[in-house]
């Protein structure tokens, strides 16, 4: 009886053991990188800038990964703003919330709402790592919306890259 319940047991962390190397397997990674131009402010308060549309290439590598939409989710990982213009940081910059734009849907991916007044030209925001933005992604196109708040008033104008990290798994 002993040897039987331990045989079961060896067999069942044997089966989820694979299970979840097969998940790692059939998991990836994928990167979008967005531009953003801001433009200088003569007070402080609210602004908008938008990225360019840029191609998504999630169909193309669900199907390279032999994934099916229908079973598989895009989670965020890490997203990352950073000041291209030299000099440039983001100490200027009180609040900060990043939006993602694909087949008809808008949804907040990250944010960061009280930036430090010491901050660099690099900044990365919080992300709600449970959010599924396959659907989003699934667009032949996306779009990013930055939303922030200054400080003060910006007298010079800058750019800055959003690298936007997801994650790519069976559900």
């Amino acid at each position: 009886m002993k040897k039987t319940f331990f045989g079961l047991m060896l067999l069942c962390m044997a089966v989820l053991t694979s299970c979840d190397k097969l998940n790692e397997l059939t998991s990836f990674e994928d990167t979008y990188s967005a531009t953003f131009n801001f433009s200088a402010q003569s007070s402080a308060g609210a602004g908008v800038t938008e990225s360019q549309e840029i191609q998504s290439t999630l169909k193309e590598d669900l199907e390279k990964n032999k994934l099916d939409m229908d079973k598989a989710q895009a989670k965020l990982v890490t997203v990352t703003l950073t000041l291209d213009t030299p000099g440039a940081t983001f100490a200027d910059l009180k609040s900060a919330e990043l939006f993602i734009t694909g087949n008809g849907n808008e949804q907040k991916i990250a944010w960061n709402t009280a930036i430090p007044e010491t901050a660099g030209n690099t900044l990365d925001l919080e992300v709600d790592k449970n959010i599924n933005i396959l659907n989003t992604l699934g667009s032949e196109t996306i779009k990013f919306k930055l939303n922030y708040v200054t400080r003060k008033a910006v007298e010079t104008s800058a750019t800055a890259t959003a690298s936007v990290t997801v994650k790519v798994s069976k559900k």
